[in-house]
This record gives structure tokens, C-alpha cells and sequence, in this order.
């Protein structure tokens, strides 16, 4: 009968971590849509926002905007990813195998600025 209790308080525990979960988001949502100010839309306000520049009536495309910054720092995702796997295994492999795992991130560098150069030419 004890183990029941204890595994009930477990779960209890555990719902109660998902209704706090839920509910301070909410609480929050619910506080600021009633401490906003309430103001109707106009002309200028349903513009896009360029900051520090006129308005213009087209929308930009981030997509293309932002490639160049999403190539430049994938390389590093992927050397990160292989530095997170090797850590553990750092004392088990043989010293080249670590200058190697090491040297990742250099070569990750030499290839963002190869991208880079490549980029910076269209």
C-alpha cells in the first residue's frame, strides 16, 4: 500500500509540473493582452517594418537574405555535432585520431571563408 502512495505522489508531482507548465504562459498571454494598448490599424502601421529606412510597398525575401549567414555557420553546426560525440571517446582513441578531431574546427573555418569568398563574388 506504501509503494501505491509513493508512486501516486510521483505522478501527482508530475501533473502538477505540467499545470504550472501550462498555465504561467497563459498567465502571461492573459496579462498582456490586458495591459496592451488598444489602438486600431492605419496605413502606416500595416507597412513592414526596415529599420532605419523608408518604407517601401514590397516585402523582401529573408530567405535569400539570410543564406549567406546560414552557409557560413553550417559548417560549424557539423563540427560542433562531432566534437559532442568525440568528447567522450577522447580518452579511448590514439593521439592522431585526437589531432585530427581537433584540427575540425580550423578546417571548419577555412571552409567559411572559402563559402564566404564564393558568396562575396555573386
Amino acid at each position: 500500500m506504501l509503494q501505491l502512495y509513493i508512486m501516486l505522489y510521483n505522478y501527482i508531482a508530475i501533473v502538477v509540473l505540467v499545470v504550472f507548465a501550462i498555465l504561467v504562459p497563459l498567465e502571461y498571454l492573459m496579462f498582456s493582452a490586458l495591459i496592451r494598448a488598444k489602438s486600431r490599424p492605419n496605413a502606416v502601421k500595416q507597412k513592414p517594418y526596415e529599420s532605419a529606412e523608408e518604407s517601401t510597398d514590397g516585402v523582401h525575401d529573408i530567405e535569400s537574405e539570410y543564406f549567406s549567414f546560414f552557409v557560413l555557420f553550417l559548417p560549424f553546426e557539423f563540427i560542433i555535432v562531432l566534437l559532442l560525440l568525440w568528447a567522450p571517446l577522447a580518452k579511448i582513441m590514439a593521439l592522431s585520431d585526437n589531432v585530427l578531431m581537433l584540427g575540425l574546427p580550423i578546417l571548419a573555418m577555412l571552409f567559411s571563408a572559402i563559402i564566404y569568398k564564393i558568396i562575396i563574388k555573386k
